[in-house]
């Protein structure tokens, strides 16, 4: 994540690893908070619209995935009761190796929040 071009809230700083397994997408977020903590939370789903399970650190919730053009869209959905629906918006930048996050939270409240990360190289 390249903290100078991202919009977070809390100081936090994130990184995802984005793979096709087999026609679907796996995506692994590992969060870096403030505090020293690192949350690892991943799934693996096909872009269909398909509801698929979310291991979200130390919970469960369920994400769709689908395709608006060429932004992929996640909804993540059916986590604990004081946990948020969030919207997740994934674009390429064309001509650039970077892809920006944009994270709309909508129950409850109604922020949102822009990552950017760099291609990392392998």
């Amino acid at each position: 994540m390249d903290a100078g071009q991202s919009h977070v809230d809390d100081g936090r700083v994130v990184s995802l690893t984005i793979q096709d397994v087999g026609g679907k997408l796996k995506l692994v977020r590992i969060v870096h908070q403030r505090d020293g903590k690192e949350v690892t939370s991943q799934f693996t789903c096909p872009a269909d619209g398909s509801n698929c399970e979310f291991d979200e650190g130390d919970h469960k919730a369920k994400v769709t995935m689908w395709y608006d053009g060429p932004t992929l869209m996640i909804l993540k959905s059916d986590g604990p009761k004081e946990d948020a629906v969030v919207q997740w918006k994934l674009e390429v930048k064309p001509g650039t190796n970077k892809l920006t996050l944009g994270l709309t939270y909508l129950d409850p409240g109604n922020k949102t929040e822009t990552m950017v990360f760099n291609k990392a190289s392998h």
